[in-house]
């Protein structure tokens, strides 16, 4: 084991003590396709993600810019002079990029994952579009598999042996997941959230295990693993800060690099640290780091691109930086251009201008060719680089070599979110129901659900909708499977109309239509299995006749090209609310189904909507509420003025993602703390100050809904799989009925009579008779 020798900071100004972080390092051009965001090299071909801004529409009434991703096929044959030979449009949000066998594997955020065959340079082909658990942010690959870093839902494992289908395997939860790395077997997360680095066994991919969480000073981000260490970048706030404030020694001081030694793989140790500028801006935190040779590459966006000589991982120092030309972003008064990812060639390092353009920085004698992200000089032996695995080393799948020293070790408390209830679930008091797993020849997500008539519509991520047949006498039973264009990620079904959130293909408006009778249209088979033993009470609203209702398509709003995530709908009212992207949130006018019509748009600064955070309703029959991640909540006048529009009232209060708000008669209920407290829209004082009512051992985080007699409400936590039924008769004075894992990732309950529809991700709609 190598010594443990240095466990202090290395001072920042290196080994000279001079110039601060080395030589500067110089750019010699850059490529041309403005806003990059990633790039990956492989051989004489360098694959970048970005923005194209070709075609955007920018609605001036709304001062609204949009944009999509794409990929960028680029010919660095001659290294100093990248030549772009090919594009494909279309692919969201991007953040990072793993190329494997001519595929390319591309992390889009709310997005998803796009995968693409790029065997020929000057025309990528979209192979397939996959319904990422939540927020696709890292990625890597491992032999078949896909590692998936979901932000707060962890990292999600998909097998990519084909990857035509990719097929969903496992999720582990570990917080706030930004980054990932996997060799032999082993995961290696940065978990920006909490400030860790997160260790794996995922040498059975179905049954992963948290090993160890290792604390580092900042928020994790990259990770990259070369020999006997791994490596982790880190930003924002240090450790321990008490004030959110420059009089705090902490703040901003978490930006660096830390080194652990793992002979033992599943247990690392701490080696070292270094610092870099003492930094704070909220806005683009993206912290990446490479290994060359005795150099690590550190990228941390506004920051630049730092060379660290880490020769002797336990004192390491600074070889050389580099900064990005001065660029006129989104802020104007801030010129900083801040940096994405980078990737390496032989005397040359290509840095993504995350608002600008891919750079090309001369390093010669430092920067050489790293051969698929992790293998350094060299095979790693695994089989990922195309080469025979080494006798005696893992094998292609990513298994761990047998009579391994990490067998059996795991620790004895697995790292919970820091939303995560330390309490007991109340498995014996679930009320009873019946589940319907979508059969489709894969794993397939239930994102949403809607009841119109004793039928049950589900959005079904990539599979589309799914009309599920109710019947009290028998299984719950697939009707009818109608396509989407895009991933269906929410429905809502108010007036005869359903209104379907279908990601990049924006929101689908369809006549619910069909009669009580024989079964007709395209039917499939639905696996249905119960979690319980016993019987359901569900009513039978057809008496024992199948009711086909499939949906006719009329209208679509594309929402200029950005992914529609969630729909709001009511009774009476010609509008619907809806989540675009990660930042914006649009009132669209279906009064002509065939015809929809933007009508208003806002995005309010330093937001972000991470999804669900339209509030569950309408208040009053008015007033729509709608919260970014710092902005705080937002309320908007939708049926009481000619046209909808801002109220004036806002509590610009930082709110949790997992939250959300319901409405039962008028009063806004707005989970927080753990709790929930009543809001007046009108309030303008602090959230902390209002009443909080809470039930003792339980933890209500959540997205809640209400019951239409108003008697229960029901609190699903996405992140977690915890879901919660209360008796809120006495709104002040809620009780417990049943608090329990849903097996999955449980969304927003909808109800209609005492029908109440769970959908919970990969394990299915649960449905409840109350």
């Amino acid at each position: 084991m190598m010594e443990n020798s240095n466990t202090a900071d290395i001072n920042r100004e290196g080994a000279a003590g001079k110039n601060l972080f080395g030589k500067n390092l110089d750019i010699v051009t850059s490529l041309g396709a403005r806003g990059c965001l990633d790039a990956e090299a492989e051989g004489d071909i360098l694959y970048v993600i970005g923005v194209d801004r070709t075609g955007v529409i920018d609605p001036v009434n709304f001062k609204t810019s949009y944009k999509t991703g794409c990929l960028y096929i680029v010919d660095i044959s001659v290294p100093s002079i990248p030549r772009i030979t090919g594009k494909l449009s279309g692919l969201g949000n991007t953040r990072q990029i793993e190329v494997k066998d001519k595929i390319a594997y591309v992390a889009s955020r709310e997005d998803g994952l796009f995968i693409i065959d790029v065997s020929d340079p000057s025309s990528p082909r979209l192979m397939t579009h996959y319904d990422t658990v939540e927020f696709a942010t890292g990625i890597d690959i491992c032999g078949d598999f896909a590692y998936v870093s979901c932000r707060v839902y962890g990292v999600e494992i998909i097998d990519i042996a084909e990857p035509g289908t990719p097929l969903h395997i496992s999720t582990i939860r570990m917080g706030e997941a930004q980054s990932v790395d996997v060799r032999d077997g082993v995961l290696y997360a940065g978990v920006w959230g909490q400030q860790n680095l997160t260790v794996c066994d995922v040498s059975d991919p179905h049954n992963p295990r948290i090993t160890a969480v290792m604390p580092v000073d900042g928020r994790a981000d990259g990770v990259f693993v070369k020999g006997d260490c791994c490596y982790v970048a880190t930003g924002h706030h240090a450790r321990g800060m008490a004030r959110n404030d420059e009089s705090d020694a902490a703040y901003g001081n978490g930006n660096g690099l830390e080194i652990f030694n793992i002979e033992d793989p599943l247990n690392p140790v701490f080696i070292s640290r270094i610092k870099i500028n003492r930094f704070y801006k909220l806005g683009n935190d993206m912290w990446d780091v490479m290994v060359y040779g005795k150099y690590a590459f550190l990228s941390h966006t506004y920051n630049g691109v730092f060379v660290i000589d880490v020769s002797d991982p336990r004192k390491p120092f600074f070889a050389a930086h580099a900064e990005l030309p001065p660029f006129e972003g989104p802020d104007k008064n801030d010129k900083r251009n801040p940096v994405g990812g980078i990737a390496l060639i032989e005397d040359y390092i290509y840095a993504a201008g995350i608002y600008s353009d891919l750079y090309v920085i001369k390093a010669e004698g430092l920067a050489g060719r790293v051969s698929e992200k992790g293998c350094g000089e060299g095979c790693c032996g695994k089989g990922c680089c195309g080469k025979s695995p080494e006798p005696g080393t893992a094998q292609d799948r990513g298994t761990l070599p047998e009579n391994s020293a990490v067998s059996g070790k795991v620790i004895s408390q697995l790292y919970s979110h820091e939303n995560m209830p330390a309490i007991p679930l109340h498995n014996s008091s679930i009320p009873e129901f019946k589940v319907y797993v979508p059969s489709s020849g894969r794993p397939v997500q239930v994102r949403a659900a809607a009841i119109h008539n004793g039928i049950a519509y589900a959005a079904c991520g990539s599979d589309g909708i799914h009309a599920i047949d109710l019947n009290g006498g028998r299984q719950p039973r697939l009707i009818k499977k109608t396509a989407t264009q895009g991933i269906a990620m929410d429905i809502k079904i108010v007036n005869g109309f359903a209104y379907v959130a279908e990601g990049n293909a924006g929101l689908s408006i369809w006549k619910v239509t069909g009669e009580s009778g024989n079964e007709t249209g395209e039917t499939g088979d639905g696996s249905v299995s119960c979690l319980r033993s016993v019987p359901c009470l569900l009513n039978n609203p057809t008496n024992g006749k199948t009711q086909n209702r499939p949906l006719s398509r009329c209208g679509t709003y594309d929402a200029f090209g950005n992914t529609v995530g969630n729909v709001i709908a009511e009774e009476k009212c010609k509008y619907v609310m809806l989540q675009i992207g990660s930042r914006w949130f649009h009132v669209v006018d279906v009064s002509d189904p065939y015809a929809p019509v933007l009508v208003l748009s806002d995005c309010p600064d330093k937001g972000l909507i991470y999804g669900r955070q339209i509030g569950n309703g309408l208040l009053k029959g008015r007033y729509a509420s709608c919260f970014w991640h710092a902005a705080g909540i937002f309320w908007y006048d939708i049926t009481g003025s000619e046209k909808p529009c801002f109220s004036g009232f806002s509590q610009q209060q930082r709110v949790s993602q997992s939250n959300n708000i319901a409405f039962k008669g008028d009063d806004a209920i707005l989970t927080i703390r753990k709790g929930y407290s009543i809001l007046d829209y009108r309030y303008k004082g602090v959230l902390e100050d209002l009443p909080l009512y809470t039930v003792r051992g339980f933890d209500l985080t959540g997205k809640p809904s209400i019951s239409g007699d108003g008697k229960m409400m029901f609190i699903s936590n996405r992140i977690t799989g915890t879901v919660t039924f209360l008796d809120i008769s006495d709104i002040r004075a809620p009780r417990v009925i049943s608090c329990f894992d849903a097996g999955g990732n449980p969304d927003v309950i909808s109800v209609e009579g005492n029908i109440a529809l769970l959908p919970s991700g990969y394990a299915g709609l649960l449905i409840f008779n109350l």
